[in-house]
């Protein structure tokens, strides 16, 4: 029997480069690639919808530069 090791977490951080960032904009551009991906799987997206219209909202609100961060502002009352 063979074993198979997953490096921790960090290391698979550590070798992502930072120069190339998902900003906003990009990651609302692939919500409906992700939510027909979750369909295809079977995976139900009314957990993540909410927050996909969240995404949306900021974006909408001329903040397509920034990353999730700023979605949390919406959040805030």
């Amino acid at each position: 029997m063979s074993t198979f090791h997953v490096p921790p977490i960090t290391s698979i951080a550590a070798s992502i480069p930072q120069t190339c960032p998902s900003d906003l904009a990009m990651q609302v551009a692939g919500t409906p690639t992700f939510l027909a991906t979750a369909e295809g799987q079977g995976v139900s997206p009314e957990l993540i919808g909410p927050y996909f219209g969240l995404m949306r909202r900021r974006l909408d609100a001329g903040s397509g530069e920034e990353d999730l961060a700023g979605v949390v502002d919406l959040l805030r009352r």
